[in-house]
């Protein structure tokens, strides 16, 4: 009885936070400014207009969605297959009903560290009601958007082709990687890095785990794939050549920290960063900034440890990252958030998104192993002392 009103619960936030997803960006039409040049650049498409020759906003931005045209035209193919009306791109919940693909990537990291299934769900469920109410601005069609749900779609066809017999899994990953190419530039360089870098990572840390990982070779027909995407783009790969100089690193970092700890408030960084919000309520503030910045660090810090560690141990001839399905998967994750590390050569932004979003469910896992492990040694000390 108990399992199944866990499995209840559990399919209850996940229905409520699939509706939350749906319902604001189509009736409160609460969306982030990201959606407007995508939605413009669709009508354009279907429009056939040329593109302002204005060096202003507008003529950037849309240069940047003919670049990565992807989600504009999976706009209007939706749009077109549904019969909607132009002026309602914007507010398409197209990436809320995909965003329950943070429940399926969930599911499958609970499922690697063997929890059982009722609270795999349960767990799996809170995580994606995590994610969702995190960015509910966030579930419109943008290029970040669609490439971040796109990154998720390709970390679990990854975990499942390095482990399968057969050699199917990698059309789907040669197929996500190519769109990949078309949608968003971070997400781009996250798949180069995984393909090129996890590999090795793991056979570093877990060996002994690594003998069993299949297709990995295969890793690397992704890494030309997804470099050649990086390439070929116009916009991105001059501005991260020119800007990539250890200089910029330090210059940029040095400005993040200064406008975080409100050092200088006159600075690009402080108006970019924490200036342009104003007041904030304090309720607000505690429940929606801090104890979210704090949930998303320790997921951050969670993940960063368990890497070191294994690398630390490693490096003493030691077994690394204990040998479980799940050593796979922070190899990737960590490598996956290299990439938005690159943002901090072009301008003093310090992104954590794919640290936490990567490593909640680390976090969750560990957190609910320990207390599961406390709960058993209880019970156990409990009984000796009966009999």
């Amino acid at each position: 009885m108990r399992n199944i009103c866990i499995k209840l619960f559990a399919y209850s936030i996940l229905v409520i936070t699939l509706f939350l997803a749906t319902f604001s960006p189509v009736y409160l039409q609460l969306v982030g400014g990201y959606a407007a040049p995508t939605a413009t650049y669709a009508h354009m498409l279907i429009s056939k207009t040329e593109v302002p020759k204005e060096t202003d906003y507008w003529s950037y931005a849309l240069m940047a969605e003919i670049e990565y045209p992807a989600p504009s035209i999976f706009l209007n193919i939706y749009c077109e297959i549904l019969g909607l009306p132009l002026n309602l791109r914007m507010f398409q919940p197209a990436m809320g009903l995909a965003s329950l693909v943070f429940f399926v990537f969930a599911l499958k990291i609970m499922t690697l560290g063997g929890i059982r299934r009722e609270y795999a769900l349960l767990l799996s469920a809170m995580y994606y009601l995590f994610i969702v109410t995190d960015q509910l601005i966030a579930h419109y069609v943008g290029r970040a958007t669609f490439g971040v749900h796109l990154l998720v779609y390709f970390l679990i066809a990854l975990l499942v082709h390095i482990n399968c017999r057969k050699r199917e899994g990698l059309i789907p990953l040669l197929l996500i990687t190519a769109l990949l190419g078309f949608t968003y530039y971070t997400s781009t360089l996250a798949a180069f890095l995984i393909s090129i870098f996890s590999h090795p990572l793991i056979k570093l840390i877990s060996p002994n785990e690594h003998k069993h990982f299949k297709h990995y070779k295969e890793l690397y027909v992704l890494s030309l794939l997804s470099i050649a995407l990086v390439i070929i783009r116009s916009i991105s790969t001059p501005t991260l050549l020119a800007s990539t100089s250890p200089a910029n690193f330090y210059y940029n970092l040095i400005e993040y920290l200064k406008a975080q700890l409100k050092i200088e408030k006159a600075s690009e960084a402080y108006y970019l960063l924490v200036g342009f919000s104003g007041e904030i309520d304090p309720i607000i503030r505690i429940t929606q900034i801090w104890l979210r910045t704090t949930v998303k660090l320790i997921a951050a810090l969670t993940l960063l440890i368990l890497f070191l560690r294994g690398i630390i141990k490693s490096l003493r001839r030691k077994e690394g990252i204990e040998a479980t399905r799940l050593s796979e998967y922070i190899v990737i994750a960590f490598v996956c958030s290299l990439s938005e590390l690159a943002y901090i050569f072009i301008a003093p932004i310090f992104s954590f998104r794919f640290l936490n979003m990567f490593g909640l469910p680390v976090f969750i896992l560990s957190t609910y192993s320990r207390a599961t492990l406390k709960t058993t040694s209880s019970s156990a000390w409990n009984s000796a002392r009966k009999a």
